[in-house]
């Protein structure tokens, strides 16, 4: 009966460090998600505040290609997230 209650115990250290990681990647992931999306969205809002004050031809297209990389920037790092997400998602579903 010890054994049984010795094992028991270890699962349950083992469940809580589990959750106790589990919380800290969500925490680092949301954070980051924060720190990367907020500067891309900078960018992306600048350089469409740009585009409605006048400028010259050249201008004009250098603020375009400035606001089409920035959104494919933030696509990639969307996407590069989502992944991320799925995989801890079921890496924490999967049995202990």
């Amino acid at each position: 009966m010890t054994d049984r209650r010795l094992q028991a115990a270890k699962l349950e250290r083992a469940r809580s460090a589990a959750e106790v990681a589990n919380l800290a990647t969500s925490q680092l992931r949301a954070n980051t998600s924060h720190e990367i999306r907020t500067p891309i969205n900078g960018v992306i809002g600048t350089s469409h505040l740009l585009l409605d004050s006048p400028l010259s031809d050249g201008q004009r297209e250098c603020v375009e290609i400035l606001r089409s990389s920035g959104e494919s920037l933030l696509a990639l790092i969307n996407d590069i997230l989502d992944v991320s997400t799925d995989y801890s998602s079921l890496v924490n579903s999967a049995p202990v």
